[in-house]
């Protein structure tokens, strides 16, 4: 239920959603994301690496949401999200494609 509500408001022109986890991850959360997105004909693309810890959701490489608890984990503690000013997004762009865990052809440069 957390996981539809999660989704719902993600607008349908929305292609691709890239998930970067670490090795050890929520299989059945990352299943059940790709089922319901499916319709949707929206990719959901998961890529691995140790380095990252904090939840960023960032759309257009241009704006970016921090939150602070797992999808998983909403709605069972407080946890904080706000907004991203646009030079930290540019830097967790730099990191993640520097990584090489961004598509080639991911949003707007």
């Amino acid at each position: 239920d957390t996981l539809t509500c999660l989704i719902s408001p993600i607008p349908d022109s929305v292609s691709r959603i890239v998930l970067v986890t670490r090795k050890e991850h929520d299989e059945g959360l990352l299943n059940d994301l790709r089922t319901a997105l499916k319709n949707r004909k929206c990719e959901v693309v998961h890529r691995v690496s140790e380095n990252f810890h904090d939840r960023f959701w960032i759309a257009d490489r241009a704006r970016g949401l921090f939150v602070g608890t797992s999808p998983n984990g909403l709605g069972k503690r407080y946890a904080l999200a706000d907004y991203m000013v646009e030079d930290d997004v540019r830097t967790i762009i730099e990191a993640l494609s520097v990584e090489g865990l961004l598509p080639s052809n991911f949003g707007p440069a």
